[in-house]
């Protein structure tokens, strides 16, 4: 097991991180809303990893990311309720309200080009890549049943979505309207 240090010196808490597709970059995002990128193939010295790039992303915390299936961008949740799109050098090129309550997951798929958000109202929303939403994906909510984790399937027209109440549903988005396959 290797182990490097990444700590800035900061009261900061990393709450996501996410790896590149080709596995040379590792990001993490932070309580602060900070953005830090790190060229894991450049290493500083055999315990630092080398800084590739670092930026402010939210003004509060960042709930959680995920990064483009191709590397070519990262996509944010974060304590402003807001989805926002970045390209890998710290560029913003969407932003867009994701949900009234906190936002707390969020997944990229390659194949339908869209991003997948849940939280609290709605539960879960498929964006397009300027973040643009599509469809929103809704069961009546409360503190118990908002949206923790999802997941595209490969085909990226069903997401599966895991809610604090522990139910488990797979939704097809793509169906008009969006409807609960399983649950």
């Amino acid at each position: 097991v290797s182990k490097y240090a990444v700590r800035d010196h900061t009261d900061t808490v990393f709450t996501s991180i996410a790896w590149s597709a080709d596995g040379q970059r590792l990001a993490g995002a932070d309580s602060q809303g900070g953005i830090r990128v790190w060229d894991i193939a450049e290493q500083q010295s055999p315990q630092r990893l080398h800084r590739a790039a670092r930026w402010q992303a939210s003004n509060l915390g960042v709930l959680a990311m995920a990064w483009h299936p191709n590397g070519g961008g990262l996509a944010i949740v974060d304590e402003n309720l807001k989805l926002s799109i970045w390209e890998r050098d710290g560029k913003q090129v969407g932003s867009s309200i994701a949900h009234t309550q906190r936002p707390l997951a969020i997944d990229w798929n390659n194949s339908q080009q869209v991003i997948g958000t849940g939280g609290c109202g709605p539960s879960g929303s498929i964006w397009d890549l300027n973040a643009n939403k599509l469809f929103s994906m809704n069961v009546k909510y409360d503190s118990t049943n908002c949206v923790t984790a999802l997941s595209f399937n490969p085909s990226g027209t069903v997401v599966a979505m895991a809610d604090k109440s522990g139910i488990l549903r797979i939704w097809d988005w793509s169906a008009d309207p969006a409807v609960v396959i399983r649950q």
